[in-house]
């Protein structure tokens, strides 16, 4: 399993370092193999940015989205939204995963230019599974802290709620 994960992530860096992560292949797993995907990427009025905070109780660092719709046919199968977030002086980029219910399949670090200890596990990354709107997606509360990485996981678990806020009102 660490064989596999470690792979991953070289190749997702391998990649990253080459222009840019393929998202249609980070998502591939989460969706049947036969999905397409398609991007949708659009700029926030200051208006809109404001309704987006208040729904998700967070700030965006930017008014730029990318959202992106899987597909099989003509059926949503799911959601995903990238979400660039500054942890301390450095930017993360997270892809936020759902299905098309709105319900978290998981989340991906597709970069992470902090120091490395500062990076959740995917222990860490795991618990946002299954995780709603509805749900308490807060550092601290229902969603653990990590000692030693405190502003990362916060900037994180806020960002999981904009991406969902995004989806519920821009999908």
């Amino acid at each position: 399993m660490m064989r596999i994960l470690l792979f991953i992530l070289l190749t997702m860096t391998l990649t990253y370092a080459k222009g840019g992560i393929d998202i249609a292949m980070v998502l591939k797993p989460y969706f049947s193999a036969s999905a397409t995907v398609t991007k949708k990427q659009f700029n926030l009025s200051k208006k809109q940015m404001k309704a987006v905070e208040k729904s998700a109780k967070a700030r965006l660092d930017s008014n730029t989205i990318r959202m992106y719709t899987v597909k099989q046919g003509k059926r949503i199968q799911g959601y995903a939204v990238l979400i660039v977030k500054t942890i301390r002086t450095k930017k993360a980029a997270v892809l936020y995963i759902m299905d098309k219910n709105e319900k978290l399949k998981g989340i991906e670090i597709l970069a992470f230019n902090e120091p490395s200890e500062y990076k959740p596990n995917s222990n860490w990354q795991g618990v946002f599974k299954g995780k709603t709107k509805e749900d308490n997606l807060f550092s601290g509360k229902g969603i653990p802290t990590i000692s030693g990485s405190t502003l990362s996981a916060r900037a994180i678990t806020d960002a999981s709620r904009i991406a969902l806020a995004i989806v519920r009102i821009y999908k």
